[in-house]
């Protein structure tokens, strides 16, 4: 299932990275800039993101002014137990995060799309720890949020189940999450070692940005590690689907007549308050139709952060 890190060190110099997983043939934007005048915004409102094509709604994304959003759905285990199996087609609507697929039931048509968050948070002007409090939680189907303002490196994660608080991010420690509590799973647990570990020695090179992005698509985003059994969360679909689903990249498997499913995407953003520039690095897995074929699609964007923030 999808996971996400975000990290900002002692410099100012910020790092997020989400890996998404959803089923192989679910039609996705790749990142580009929105046309939001449609949506009656003007076209002071620039966003560059990917797009779920089947619902419209948003995962990740990064405004013009720094603004960065992006959710993970959190898995819901009562919904498995009453739903059982998925009826084919059936996906959830928000476009990111584990979809139908690991909620097993229909989408709620009494709850708005958790879509929605990442888009009204970065076309508003709310701080982060203000959008995240404003949020009226129940009316969405469970997820995690985290939102910031590149400019001033002003993070804030909220979650509508559990851990329900608004938290700020912590300068030099990464936060993690995938389908569950922030920071709880033995993968997000991983990874946030990783980068805590590695990403200080690599964000003090010249060419940083270069030398994080290869670390990270390298090594982190493409970690194969599965958790021990031990480790493994109890959400009520047995071990064999935990296992496949516990490692950070998420070879694909075929789950009966609904398809493929696995990581579609990995994502590294980068910022550094100096130059205010973003550096969007996406890497789309493109799976062929025999077992194991794999190419990749590379997104490269560069801009200029317009926003007034300052460290």
């Amino acid at each position: 299932m999808c996971v996400t890190f975000v990290l900002v060190d002692s410099c100012g110099k910020t790092v997020v990275a989400f890996n998404r997983d959803e089923f192989l043939d679910r039609a996705t934007a790749a990142p580009h800039w929105w046309d939001l005048e449609d949506e009656g915004l003007g076209e002071d409102v620039r966003v560059f993101g990917g797009r779920d094509l089947r619902a419209a709604g948003s995962w990740f994304g990064v405004s013009k002014s720094g603004r960065i959003a992006f959710l993970t759905n959190f898995r819901e285990v009562e919904e498995a137990e009453e739903h059982g199996n998925r009826d084919e087609g059936e996906h959830d609507e928000a476009g990111g995060g584990p979809s139908a697929f690991f909620r097993l039931g229909k989408v709620n048509a009494t709850k708005k799309s958790r879509g929605a968050l990442v888009k009204d948070y970065l076309t508003g002007k709310d701080s982060p720890a203000g959008y995240c409090k404003k949020v009226r939680q129940e009316d969405y189907s469970g997820y995690n949020l985290v939102v910031g303002d590149l400019t001033t490196s002003d993070f804030a994660h909220v979650s509508n189940r559990k851990c329900s608080g608004v938290s700020p991010l912590e300068r030099g420690k990464a936060l993690g999450t995938s389908n569950g509590q922030f920071g709880a799973w033995w993968k997000v647990r991983r990874g946030c070692s990783m980068l805590e570990e590695g990403f200080p020695s690599r964000a003090a090179s010249k060419d940083w940005a270069k030398e994080v992005s290869d670390w990270m698509f390298g090594t982190v985003l493409l970690d194969g590690q599965k958790a021990p059994k031990e480790e493994l969360p109890q959400t009520g679909f047995g071990d064999d689907i935990e296992t496949l689903n516990s490692s950070i990249y998420v070879r694909p498997f075929k789950r009966g007549p609904v398809g493929e499913f696995g990581t579609r995407s990995s994502t590294v953003v980068l910022f550094h308050h100096e130059d205010r520039t973003v550096h969007w690095y996406e890497k789309t897995f493109l799976h062929g139709e025999e077992d194991g074929e794999r190419s990749i699609s590379l997104h490269k964007e560069t801009f200029k952060v317009e926003g007034p923030g300052l460290l």
